[in-house]
């Protein structure tokens, strides 16, 4: 759209200045801007101790209907294959401890949706049941973290078996420029997090643009050492199957010289829908978003969007279009260059494929 090119320039000066800011942070009020913009019905937990990052991404999820979603709160743990066990001593007490979090999940999500009168202000009792799970426990603390990272440990003891699937193709040259080999075969990933990483993301520049979906195809070109000789091997990674669909981008970098952190606010382009190659169908649908320490989120219910912060008055806060949204958020959220994950959600179902 012309607010998404107008987002991906360069400096960007002239928007910023023209951006209307109907969400004053500091004074916690709701400006109205074109049409209807009174709060949504729907509900978001509280900000406690650096919950943002958990509260930003149950937001995203449980505002989507979807046979992932569905299958996160209600699949039958004692269904899955166990190998190592993440949340007790004994496979009873591991598949009751998860159950417990699956429970607690899908009373946040009926929160969420106004479909119950229990008030859940905050995700506590989730924190506590996290105590239980080696791979959640770091989650269970008032400490920072990353919203990433929680997501993919809950998927990993409530989803084990979801996984994505990618294309390898490889091809190799000999210092002649010569195709002396052709491989293509596929992998299945225990992680349906598709991580973009931060190399790709500096790479972007305004005669290098990048919208979401360039990201399902990358590219590595390396060289390979084989019987003494030398050889350029060129990968292409393509996704081509995947439950649900989330971008994980890693927008901080160390910098060596002035031995710090910094952020990368490269900006990447949104597109509203995606399609794999498989016919598969997905929607932008929700977009957690870093800024100075602490995440919000914007979403989309039905066929509104929405902005989601835990920790200030008016926690959401309804916009309409996605358009106006844009328009009206506060230059400190820009999706298109704060974004860290970005949710797309199935429209139509695709038979999971076999793995090589």
């Amino acid at each position: 759209s012309w607010v998404q090119m107008k987002w991906q320039h360069s400096e960007q000066e002239e928007l910023e200045k023209t951006i209307k800011l109907s969400l004053d942070l500091s004074k916690k009020q709701l400006v109205h801007i074109e049409g209807d913009m009174e709060p949504s019905n729907i509900k978001g937990l509280n900000w406690i101790k650096n919950s943002c990052y958990i509260d930003s991404v149950l937001l995203c999820l449980f505002t989507q209907e979807s046979i992932f979603t569905e299958s996160l709160l209600n699949k039958n743990i004692e269904e899955f294959h166990y190998d190592l066990l993440d949340c007790g001593q004994n496979r009873e007490e591991d598949i009751q401890n998860k159950r417990f979090i699956q429970t607690e999940l899908r009373s946040i999500q009926n929160f969420i949706l106004g479909n119950t009168e229990e008030d859940i202000k905050y995700c506590s009792d989730l924190r506590d049941l996290f105590k239980k799970c080696h791979s959640l426990i770091q989650f269970s603390t008032k400490q920072p973290n990353d919203s990433a990272l929680f997501l993919q440990n809950i998927l990993n003891i409530l989803l084990p078996d979801e996984t994505s699937h990618v294309n390898h193709t490889e091809s190799i040259y000999d210092t002649n420029d010569n195709l002396v080999d052709f491989n293509v075969y596929t992998n299945c990933n225990d992680s349906i997090i598709y991580n973009i990483p931060v190399n790709i993301v500096k790479d972007i520049s305004p005669k290098n643009p990048k919208n979401i979906k360039d990201f399902l195809v990358q590219q590595i070109d390396n060289v390979l050492e084989r019987n003494d000789q030398i050889f350029r091997k060129i990968e292409n990674i393509e996704l081509i199957y995947t439950p649900y669909l989330i971008f994980n981008v890693t927008r901080t970098d160390y910098d060596h010289k002035n031995n710090r952190i910094k952020n990368i606010y490269k900006p990447i382009g949104l597109d509203m829908m995606i399609q794999l190659p498989n016919g598969q169908e997905f929607i932008l649908t929700g977009v957690v978003i870093w800024h100075s320490g602490h995440y919000v989120c914007i979403f989309k219910f039905k066929e509104y969007w929405y902005f989601y912060n835990d920790n200030t008055k008016h926690k959401i806060i309804k916009y309409g279009t996605f358009d106006n949204l844009i328009q009206s958020i506060h230059k400190n959220y820009n999706p298109f260059k704060k974004g860290t994950m970005y949710f797309y959600t199935p429209t139509n179902v695709i038979p999971k494929p076999e793995c090589n």
